[in-house]
């Protein structure tokens, strides 16, 4: 017979073995840049969804914030992910990063759920 103080921990260990193997603001970030570095801005707004703002650079170069957020099911907390793109002045994606990540749905990292496919 276990002890609920053994199953609590016996069940702590599971947690964080599963939550150490999922995806990562810093693996989301990777995912980004290999699949979106080259390609047009418009195409990534097209699957992701708009910018919710932009900056032109003097450079001719423009700067994206994107964003998106839902609410988890069943009045789970709020989940977020959000990158700055920057694109050269024909629209090619040149340089993209998380901005913020909440833990996602499913793993520690909601941009990586999005990026990663997870």
């Amino acid at each position: 017979m276990t002890s609920p103080a053994s199953s609590r921990l016996c069940f702590l260990i599971a947690a964080a073995f599963i939550l150490s193997s999922c995806g990562s603001t810093q693996q989301a970030g990777q995912a980004m840049q290999a699949t979106w570095i080259g390609k047009r801005a418009d195409d990534f707004f097209v699957k992701q969804g708009a910018a919710q703002r932009d900056q032109r650079l003097s450079d001719g170069r423009r700067v994206y914030v994107w964003e998106t957020s839902s609410n988890a099911s069943m009045g789970g907390p709020k989940v977020w992910c959000s990158a700055d793109i920057v694109a050269s002045v024909s629209g090619i994606i040149t340089e993209i990063r998380p901005r913020e990540d909440s833990i996602g749905l499913w793993n520690t990292s909601r941009c990586s759920e999005i990026f990663n496919g997870s």
